[in-house]
């Protein structure tokens, strides 16, 4: 989408939108997969992903006032997401995600595991949800697997705002830098509330 909207400048505040809404949409997609693998967890993550979709769609809809039908030309050629390619590389991300996840609550507790999701967040945030949901099989021990997936949502948005803010166009990246950053500070505001106070 940033790509796009330097091609073309007419498509920067469509492609914007297209842009919020894949984040806000990544949010959707984080709470079904959470809840499909462990149902406990599901309830602590709503807060983060609630207010951070939330925020999304106010952005995507600020971005999208006057507009015409041009955010979906922005958005069609999106690839598809069940390719096979797509579902290979998933596999091998999701392994090497579930690794590093299992060693850091090992070795370094805690404080590794939020580092582990930081970090694998970057390459796929699905796989890093997975994962750290599967953690949580009880009651007891939803706290450190929800926050760790908090956090991976948070740092998947803020890597998309940079590779938006380095990538797109001024308008672009303007609009995509409000809306993003909106969201992050939602879903950590909302995280801090949840994990710190409770």
């Amino acid at each position: 989408m940033a790509e796009r909207s330097r091609e073309d400048a007419h498509l920067a505040r469509p492609a914007a939108a297209a842009a919020i809404l894949a984040s806000t949409v990544m949010c959707a997609r984080v709470a079904v997969l959470a809840g499909a693998v462990n149902a406990g967890i599901l309830l602590r993550l709503m807060p983060v992903v609630l207010a951070m979709a939330l925020v999304g769609l106010i952005g995507a809809r600020l971005v999208t006032r006057g507009e015409g039908g041009e955010a979906a030309q922005a958005g069609s050629k999106i690839r598809n997401p069940f390719s096979l390619a797509a579902a290979l590389t998933f596999a091998v991300i999701y392994a090497v995600v579930l690794l590093v996840v299992r060693a850091a609550g090992e070795y370094l507790g805690s404080g590794g595991m939020y580092a582990a999701a930081a970090l694998s967040s970057v390459a796929d945030v699905d796989a890093v949800t997975i994962a750290f949901a599967r953690l949580g099989p009880g009651e007891t021990l939803w706290r450190s697997p929800a926050a760790a997936v908090s956090v991976a949502v948070v740092m998947n948005t803020l890597v998309k705002l940079g590779l938006g803010m380095y990538r797109g166009s001024p308008d672009f990246r303007r609009r995509v830098a409000a809306a993003l950053g909106a969201m992050a500070v939602a879903g950590t505001a909302a995280g801090a509330f949840v994990y710190v106070r409770l």
